[in-house]
């Protein structure tokens, strides 16, 4: 549960928080920071999980995963 907030819940409020922050764009650099910081740390570690899980097979892996990202975009 942890990870998941950290991960997810926070980054999402602090994005949401810059609608409301208005013109003060001090306030709003560093929201954005801390909120894409967050978000790059989860998507570090959960790559990072497939390579000390499966090192072998982590490209074939990598590789289904992208394109079970691709197959959700709906354009």
């Amino acid at each position: 549960m942890k990870l998941i907030f950290s991960a997810q819940i926070v980054p999402g409020l602090l994005i949401l928080a810059i609608g409301y922050l208005g013109c003060n764009i001090t306030l709003v650099l560093i929201a954005w920071f801390f909120a894409v910081t967050l978000i790059t740390a989860s998507y570090a570690g959960a790559m990072a999980s497939v390579v000390d899980i499966a090192p072998n097979l982590a490209g074939k892996e990598s590789g289904f995963a992208y394109y079970d990202f691709l197959a959700h975009i709906h354009l």
